[in-house]
């Protein structure tokens, strides 16, 4: 979806913020910004799920975040934090917490959990960044459940990455 200079889309995947990021920066771009009311109306307005969603808010002393003599919360673009929307008692104070959205009754509001849950996320795409940047390498682990085929002696996995694609495996039980 489009808005602004930038393209959103929400990924039902679940996977932990490092993982999450990563695969927003495979598919070129970025774990969304939500810095202006503008850009927080507008994804509030498409999420009508009760699912907590990564963003790309974390403290800069995560490994994902350019260097900063700071410790303070920041965009993972290192950008200072100028506009927020907190839910009660928030933001933790733990820099093994990354920011989460969370709908609730209609209101969209930030919150904070360990960076190593697993949750859906958005990924925002900058419409003004040219192809050539936009691609780069990234690793994410997916856990693998093999089934084995009695009848051939081989074991099998059906997985996707969230890309629409389904990809199979097999190999010989050894």
């Amino acid at each position: 979806m489009q808005f602004q200079s930038s393209c959103y889309e929400f990924v039902e995947m679940q996977l932990n913020f490092s993982s999450a990021q990563g695969w927003c920066k495979g598919t070129g771009g970025h774990l969304a910004f939500i810095k202006s009311e503008e850009v927080h109306q507008f994804l509030k307005s498409h999420i009508t799920d009760i699912n907590n969603r990564w963003i790309g808010l974390a403290y800069a002393t995560y490994d994902l975040i350019p260097e900063s003599d700071t410790k303070a919360l920041s965009w993972l673009d290192g950008s200072a934090l100028n506009y927020n929307n907190w839910e009660f008692a928030q933001p933790s104070t733990s820099p093994a917490d990354c920011t989460y959205v969370h709908n609730h009754t209609g209101y969209l509001t930030w919150a904070m959990i360990n960076c190593n849950n697993l949750l859906p996320f958005i990924c925002e795409f900058d419409l003004q960044m040219s192809p050539a940047n936009s691609y780069s390498v990234f690793h994410i682990i997916i856990p693998l459940e093999w089934q084995l085929n009695p009848y051939l002696g081989k074991f099998s996995c059906t997985f996707s990455t969230g890309d629409g694609k389904m990809y199979y495996v097999d190999r010989q039980d050894q």
